[in-house]
């Protein structure tokens, strides 16, 4: 989708892309073996690390997309959010 225009000697172009993806985590490592140490373990979440108190977490039957935080962002009014925060991620 795009939008083209021109005033004299002036050129103006944009263009909009859009898409979707659509994943869900199957399984993560179970029961497979660290070929550095030759033990057997298994991964059912894993924390990708994030930016302050979101956090990306991969975990079985979630998606790759994924974003939680202890804290909650809620509307007081229109213009005030307040922040809750909650004890397990």
């Amino acid at each position: 989708m795009g939008y083209r225009n021109t005033w004299r000697d002036f050129t103006w172009d944009t263009n909009y892309t859009l898409s979707t993806n659509q994943n869900k985590i199957v399984s993560l490592a179970n029961n497979v073996i660290n070929y550095a140490t030759g033990e057997r373990f298994s991964i059912d979440r894993l924390n990708m690390g994030g930016l302050g108190d979101a956090q990306f977490l991969l975990q079985e039957g979630g998606t790759l997309g994924d974003l939680y935080s202890p804290a909650a962002i809620c509307a007081t009014t229109r213009t005030m959010p307040f922040t809750s925060t909650r004890t397990e991620m």
